[in-house]
């Protein structure tokens, strides 16, 4: 087996460069998220590796970790190149080679294989020159695994010829005994191979009827999960149903035509703002709608957003940090017609009651689960819907105890004047 010198640049992408003991190329190749394990694979797959190198020091644990795995020695740097320096060498060596790398990644390997290579390129030199001239030239590249261990050419030499002279004089076994025993264990490994065989299709039957159970299940969940959504909405709307009618069958008992005058006024109000849901849902398309933030609740920072982001009729908006505001800046974003306001923190209660009064909704931000792609803020139309419903329910609420209040107030005083 060709034995080699490995360059790696571990990290999310890791990158490996192989070259042979005469630095030409064997395999230079990078993946994302590649597994320790798998690197070891594909270097013993390619070669035994008798030198690992980083081009950083000290080295990273994991260039260490396969330098001790593989028994191999590890090289680093004693002066790390910068980017121009990595550039050059690896340009000049793939023109010779007629390379072309694909990441910064791999050019990183390859500059730390070649610094490698380049550190014991005389010494390699001195080996062969010294081997040809021994007639041995076949045993090369075990010396120079050997000298890479700390050994002199000479005992280098001297050692791996004794081995072979060793080898040599270890009688051999009869052909025809030996013959026979190669032929029985090929025998009993091609019933193992096909034992294995059979597990493996069985395992691929089973596997691909669990993923069918899986994805029928899947199925089935979430169709389970958007019934029982449904079911909810429609309960909680028949309790809120019932609850709105003995309030305002109590009502109706003691002031029949100023109540009457009140509940036109909230089904104009609630005509209107269905309209301009409707409205809204027409023009919304996709699954997320995007929020545009404003850092703080300030004018500054309001001003700055609508430059920036061209805040106007329809979006919603989120402050990141809503303390600080007060009538006037909640009026800002009135007039520029946002539907919706998310906050983050505690806001003043002089704000809300902008807000509250001019028919905007404001969200905790904990109510609707934000969702960041390339540095922008989404929210799902379904939770932004769901929790602008919810916020109108309360202030219904609201509104309904404010006119049992007058009412009482309107009863006391006539019972006092009477």
């Amino acid at each position: 087996m060709v034995k080699t010198i490995v360059g790696i640049d571990p990290g999310v992408t890791t990158a490996i460069a192989v070259l042979n003991l005469k630095g030409d190329p064997l395999h230079i190749e990078s993946r994302r998220e590649w597994g320790y394990n798998e690197i070891l694979q594909k270097l013993m797959e390619i070669g035994e590796v008798v030198l690992i190198a980083s081009d950083v020091k000290p080295a990273p644990t994991l260039v260490s970790r396969i330098a001790t795995e593989l028994n191999a020695k590890l090289f680093t740097p004693h002066k790390v190149l910068s980017v121009v320096e990595k550039r050059k060498l690896a340009k000049e060596y793939c023109e010779k080679h007629a390379l072309q790398l694909k990441s910064e990644h791999e050019l990183d390997a390859l500059s730390a294989a070649l610094r490698a290579f380049g550190h014991f390129k005389r010494k390699f030199e001195r080996i062969d020159a010294y081997i040809e001239s021994c007639n041995l030239k076949f045993l090369a590249d075990e010396v120079k695994e050997s000298v890479l261990r700390g050994r002199t050419i000479k005992t280098a030499l001297q050692s791996i010829t004794e081995k072979i002279s060793k080898k040599k004089s270890i009688r051999k076994p009869r052909t025809y005994e030996r013959l026979n025993e190669l032929k029985s264990r090929i025998e009993e490994l091609n019933e193992q191979l096909q034992d294995y065989r059979e597990r493996y299709r069985t395992l691929t039957e089973i596997n691909i009827k669990l993923r069918r159970r899986i994805e029928f299940l899947e199925r089935r969940n979430s169709e389970l999960e958007d019934k029982l959504r449904e079911l909810r909405d429609r309960y909680k709307a028949d309790a809120e149903k019932e609850r709105e009618f003995y309030v305002l069958l109590e009502t109706l008992k003691a002031q029949r035509n100023r109540v009457s005058r009140y509940l036109s006024k909230i089904e104009e109000y609630e005509k209107a703002l269905k309209l301009i849901e409707r409205i809204k849902s027409l023009k919304a398309e996709g699954e997320f709608m995007l929020v545009k933030r404003v850092e703080t609740f300030t004018k500054e920072k309001i001003e700055q957003a609508v430059t920036q982001q061209n805040i106007g009729e329809g979006d919603i908006v989120m402050l990141s940090d809503a303390s600080g505001g007060g009538a006037s800046t909640a009026k800002m974003l009135i007039d520029l017609g946002v539907e919706a306001v998310i906050v983050k923190g505690n806001i003043s209660h002089i704000a809300l009651e902008v807000f509250s009064s001019n028919g905007v909704p404001v969200i905790p931000s904990n109510k609707v689960k934000l969702k960041w792609i390339n540095g922008l803020p989404y929210v799902k139309r379904r939770n932004l819907e769901r929790a602008i419903r919810d916020w109108r329910l309360e202030e219904k609420e609201k509104t309904l105890r404010k006119l049992i209040e007058l009412l009482r107030e309107y009863r006391t005083q006539r019972f006092e004047s009477g």
